[in-house]
């Protein structure tokens, strides 16, 4: 496998992975907006770190 191959099935995964990763991204902000918003800043949930 050549190095042009390696780079172009990455650019693929990349460009088919980009537009779920920031839907997902735009709705948890969302959501933990409007979480903290409806509890006033007391409701967080713990991730991943």
């Amino acid at each position: 496998m050549e190095i042009a191959d390696i780079v172009s099935l990455y650019v693929q995964c990349i460009t088919v992975a980009l537009p779920f990763t920031i839907t997902f991204w735009i709705c948890d902000f969302i959501v933990t907006t409007y979480l903290r918003a409806a509890f006033g800043g007391r409701l967080s949930f713990r991730g991943v770190n």
